[in-house]
Parts: structure tokens; sequence; C-alpha cells
């Protein structure tokens, strides 16, 4: 099963939770592992439900999981209970956590009617201009793609007769055989000079 979480932006206003990188890991560790459908779980022995917002956790798993120091999570730990953002109940295997300061939504069940229905406005407005953009769009491309094809069009008429017109004139400029030129120059080099100017 997939879920999600959102952060609310002023969690990056919050200077405890942002004081450094392993703070903000720590906290959002939190957040992605607590729970949001309540169930029953076994706590130092004991079955309880967990409500929503709260998690069951160790200081070693949170260390791997976030990969900073065990002993700077207790520290981080301590310093969210004192700020208030969390609730601790530790046993010798592991913690109890509640969260007590969360501005996000799991999943967006928390998201009433009235935020869906702007939300499904907002979508339809952007999804109705930009079909209006693509129409705009494919019309210019359209346009645009006759006129270059008059243009490749003329384009080629033009090279094809120019081309033509090459070949005309090659035709009418007499060519020399490649024999005949030989012969001619053989010939005038065995020739002696005062015959060459009389032929």
């Amino acid at each position: 099963m997939q879920s999600w979480f959102k952060l609310d932006r002023s969690v990056f206003s919050n200077e405890i939770i942002t004081r450094d990188a392993e703070h903000l890991s720590i906290w959002c560790y939190l957040l992605s592992c607590s729970v949001y459908n309540p169930h029953q779980v076994m706590f130092d022995g004991k079955p309880i439900i967990l409500k929503k917002d709260q998690l069951i956790t160790s200081r070693r798993r949170i260390s791997i999981s976030t990969k900073v120091n065990e002993s700077k999570v207790q520290r981080v730990l301590s310093t969210f209970e004192k700020a208030h953002l969390i609730k601790q109940q530790t046993c010798s295997q592991n913690r109890l956590i509640t969260l007590l300061q969360t501005s996000f939504n799991y999943n967006g069940d928390e998201l009433n009617e009235q935020q869906n229905e702007q939300l499904n406005e907002q979508l339809s407005e952007q999804q109705n201009e930009q079909q209006s953009n693509n129409r705009q769009t494919a019309g210019g491309q359209q346009a645009n793609t006759y006129k270059n094809n008059k243009k490749y069009k003329k384009e080629i008429r033009e090279n094809y007769y120019t081309r033509a017109r090459e070949k005309e004139k090659e035709a009418s400029q007499p060519s020399y055989d490649l024999d005949e030129f030989l012969k001619k120059s053989v010939h005038l080099k065995y020739i002696p000079k005062s015959q060459r100017n009389t032929e």
C-alpha cells in the first residue's frame, strides 16, 4: 500500500526543526512513519491502540533510517520534546512517540469538500486553458506549415530550372574527347615549331 504525506511550509519556518539537516531528517522520518489510521499494536508487553500521529520506533531504527548517529538522535528527540513538538514514552526496547504539532495531511483525507471543489475547479480551468492554447498553437502550426511548403516547392522548382539551364549551357559548349586532346598535345610535341605555326 502506497501512501504519502504533505508538509506544510510552516515547517521550514520552525527554527527547531530546521536547525540542521539531522533535525529535519528525523522530523520527516517521524512524520512518514506516524500512523494515520488507528490500529492495535503491542508496546511494552501490553496491547495498545496507536492513534493518529503516533508511532513506535527506537533510537536505533531512526539512526539506521536517517543515517544520523544514535546519540544525536537522542539529543534531537529530547529537543523536540522540550519544544512540545513530540511526547515520548520509553521502555526497554523501543519508544512510543506522539507528534503534537503536525500541520500536514495524510492522503488528502482531511481535505474538506470545499477545498476539493476549489482544486477541481482550478484543474478544470487549467485544462480548458490548455485546450484553447493547444488549438491556437495547432492552427498557427498548420498555417506556417502551409506557407513553408509553398516556399519549399518554389525553391525546388527554381533549383530544377537552374540545373536544367546549366546542363543546356554545358551541352552547347564544345566538349573535347580525351583521345583528341592527347593526340593534339602529343602531335604538338613532336612537330617542329616552324610547322606548328603553319597549322
